[in-house]
């Protein structure tokens, strides 16, 4: 048996076969937050607490340690793939506002004619 207090602090010990990155983000999975809720009670939601026998209720998938790196590899890629799209969109919408206040400047100040262009 575990000789850990708990299945969490059991979760954060490397030797048993688990991989953090990979708890992190099933713990974040709206599924898993779901089923946290359902046996969590409380009057109010944001008051919710989840006693000890009814987490051990919740079942939690382990996969063998190498699918776990491969999920939490696969996942730590795709997020750093897409916040490379994201800073590349963020960084090109201000290009596009620097450019449109430059337009803007111009047509005011008359160093472009743009009478012709509103038609």
């Amino acid at each position: 048996m575990w000789s850990c207090k708990s299945f969490v602090q059991c979760l954060s010990v490397p030797q048993l076969g688990y991989e953090p990155r990979y708890y992190d983000r099933l713990f974040r999975t709206g599924s898993f937050v779901s089923e946290i809720n359902r046996y969590s009670q409380g009057v109010w939601k944001s008051r919710l607490r989840l006693y000890p026998e009814k987490f051990s209720l919740i079942r939690i998938p382990r996969p063998p340690k190498n699918e776990q790196c491969g999920i939490a590899d696969f996942l730590d890629l795709e997020t750093k793939r897409i916040d490379t799209l994201i800073e590349k969109v963020e960084e090109s919408i201000e290009k596009l506002r620097e450019y449109r206040t430059a337009l803007i400047s111009a047509a005011v100040t008359g160093k472009i004619d743009v009478r012709g262009e509103a038609a």
